[in-house]
């Protein structure tokens, strides 16, 4: 039911929101790194915000540290702030959640730092993946329904995730291509930091359910790992754009985007279904069903997917 109600709340309020940005300033306007010809509203994680925490309701601290996601995000959307304030305003998200209670409990005394850290390894992360219409949206979707899955074989309810993944989805109605909305720095902010609160609160049950947690966010964790390793290899500047993504290279493989945006959904499917029986297994058998995931999405991607010529950034 969650699911259901913020579904119809999300789609409306993303049509609502489409209609303010232009008065609002809010639109993402055509570059050299975009894929879109003409200005698009970027008001798609108001409405995603708002509508996961209308139903959610979840403790102030999560609902603090989701706002003040939200409201540096759109800042950066009006006009574009500095990395370092970037990752100062995440830190702070990520401490909020903390000091209200939260950490990733198997780590011990590392479960707040770790916690923050993963706030703004995921911030990032999904920023990084909005570059394709559908695809920030709906890997977030199926991570948080993942996620739900998760925390109810272990036993707690799971009105977060379903609320969460019920907003993005009616975010997708209009994100979906030809995109007529984006989800923005705020709604990728914002969505990050509710995915870390809701991990963290299914880490309390134990490590086969931190490592599920991993999983079903794994999608993001890759792309973000091979973005930077990529671009250290290149000795290029972390915070620098490009266009050799694992979904443009695989738009480059396949020769439509559409068809690229389908296999990256269907990857993260196989994320969360592997994060699900992660939940279920021995620590021991979780880190090496997590290990040979790992080797064979790396073998592939080297294998499949070559990055672009220098000096092409298509």
């Amino acid at each position: 039911m969650p699911f259901l109600i913020t579904l119809a709340i999300a789609c409306i309020l993303t049509r609502a929101t489409m209609a303010m940005a232009p008065r609002l300033g809010l639109v993402d306007q055509p570059g050299a790194l975009k894929i879109h010809a003409e200005a698009v509203p970027a008001t798609g994680g108001i409405a995603v915000a708002i509508a996961s925490l209308l139903v959610w309701r979840p403790a102030l601290p999560i609902a603090l540290a989701i706002g003040i996601a939200l409201v540096t995000g759109t800042a950066d959307d009006l006009r574009s702030l500095s990395p370092l304030m970037r990752v100062f305003a995440q830190t702070i998200c990520g401490a909020v959640l903390v000091a209200g209670g939260l950490r990733f409990e198997p780590l011990g005394p590392l479960g707040g730092p770790a916690l923050v850290l993963a706030t703004v390894a995921l911030a990032n992360a999904i920023n990084m993946v909005d570059g394709q219409d559908g695809l920030a949206g709906g890997l977030a979707a199926i991570a948080s329904l993942g996620l739900a899955a998760v925390m109810t074989a272990a036993g707690f309810t799971a009105v977060g995730p379903f609320a969460l993944a019920g907003a993005l989805a009616g975010f997708l109605v209009w994100n979906r291509p030809p995109a007529s909305v984006f989800l923005g720095d705020g709604g990728a902010y914002a969505v990050a930091v509710a995915l870390v609160a809701i991990a963290a609160q299914a880490s309390t049950a134990g490590w086969p359910w931190l490592l599920a947690t991993g999983c079903c966010l794994g999608a993001f964790a890759y792309e973000l790992v091979a973005t930077v390793l990529r671009r250290r290899r290149s000795a290029t500047a972390a915070t620098t754009g490009d266009r050799d993504h694992t979904y443009d290279r695989l738009t480059r493989r396949l020769g439509s985007r559409s068809r690229s945006t389908g296999v990256t959904l269907g990857l993260g499917v196989v994320a969360a279904v592997l994060g699900v029986v992660v939940a279920r297994a021995p620590v021991g058998a979780g880190l090496g069903l997590i290990g040979g995931a790992l080797v064979v999405a790396a073998t592939l991607d080297g294998r499949l997917l070559p990055l672009a010529p220098q000096g092409d950034a298509s």
